[in-house]
């Protein structure tokens, strides 16, 4: 079991943090939190690897329940356990991004 903060969310909407040189991939997470989550994958290639959400021990101020009852089955809306103000500020970080490497 790993326990991380939270620093930034990927392309796909997972939350990104670090942990002894490790990039760790966290679904279901946002930026800030602390939290606790069990090793899936890791990658061959390069330092990062991909695991599970267990707990949330420090919730975001933005997170909130997610309107849908299929949010983290069914893997359409990624976002939707974080206030509306705070998805659009991670939507447009993200384009921001994008649109840098360019």
């Amino acid at each position: 079991m790993l326990e991380l903060r939270i620093e930034e969310l990927d392309d796909e909407g997972a939350g990104v943090g670090r942990v002894d040189g490790l990039e760790v991939h966290v679904g279901f997470t946002l930026p800030g939190e602390r939290v606790r989550a069990l090793l899936e994958h890791r990658s061959p290639h390069a330092p990062r690897a991909w695991a599970r959400l267990r707990e949330v021990v420090e919730p975001s101020p933005a997170r909130r329940p997610a309107a849908c009852p299929q949010f983290g089955r069914c893997g359409g809306c990624v976002l939707q356990h974080a206030a509306y103000a705070e998805q659009l500020r991670l939507k447009r970080e993200r384009v921001v991004r994008a649109l840098a490497r360019q």
